[in-house]
């Protein structure tokens, strides 16, 4: 919903910030233990987390005459 609206007022920045930061601890904790089913399932959440807060980052940078869809 954030691509196609191109706007996330619901999202809070600072949840999803600490969020990633959980889930990069759980990939480290995975990493240590080498245990590949902990490590795959946290890539896969950090990566969809990250990709959500870039776009909320980005589309708050844009100016609202800009968001033209």
């Amino acid at each position: 919903m954030v691509w196609r609206q191109r706007a996330a007022p619901g999202v809070s920045t600072g949840m999803y910030v600490i969020f990633c930061f959980g889930v990069s601890l759980w990939l480290a904790y995975g990493l240590a233990l080498r245990a590949w089913p902990i490590i795959i399932a946290n890539m896969v959440t950090l990566v969809l987390a990250m990709s959500v807060l870039l776009m909320k980052w980005h589309f708050e940078r844009v100016a609202p005459e800009d968001r033209s869809v």
